[in-house]
C-alpha cells in the first residue's frame, strides 16, 4: 500500500490565546461566520473577545448562534445559508465539541 498523508494543523493554545484569533483567520479569509451554542460564549465574554480580533485584522463576522448539543440538521443547514449568503470564506467555532462538530458539517455544505 502507497499513499502520502498531508494533514496541517495549526493548533493555538493557552491564556491569553484568544487575542490571535483574529491574526491566525486573516490568513484564511476576510469574512468569518462565527459559530457559537446556546449562550455561554457571550455571557462569558468569549464572543466580545473573538469579535474584537477579528476587527482588529480587518476581518468581517457573520454570526450562527444557538448550536445545540448533538446538532439538528436544520442548524447546519441555517449555517451553511448563511455562509452562502453573507459570503463568509472562513468559519470560527466558539465553543465545545458540538459547535466544532456543526462548523464542519457546514463548511461542507455551504459548497
Amino acid at each position: 500500500m502507497n499513499f502520502e498523508f498531508y494533514n496541517p494543523t495549526r493548533l493555538v493554545f493557552g491564556a491569553g490565546s484568544l487575542v490571535r484569533l483574529g491574526e491566525a483567520t486573516s490568513g484564511l479569509g476576510r469574512k468569518a461566520l462565527v459559530v457559537t451554542g446556546g449562550g455561554s460564549a457571550k455571557r462569558s465574554g468569549v464572543f466580545d473577545r473573538a469579535i474584537e480580533s477579528l476587527k482588529a485584522a480587518d476581518v468581517e463576522f457573520a454570526e450562527c448562534s444557538g448550536i445545540e448539543p448533538n446538532p439538528r440538521i436544520a442548524s447546519v443547514v441555517r449555517g451553511a445559508k448563511i455562509v452562502r449568503e453573507q459570503g463568509c470564506d472562513v468559519i470560527v467555532a466558539l465553543g465545545g465539541g458540538s459547535t466544532m462538530d456543526a462548523s464542519k458539517v457546514i463548511a461542507a455544505a455551504a459548497l
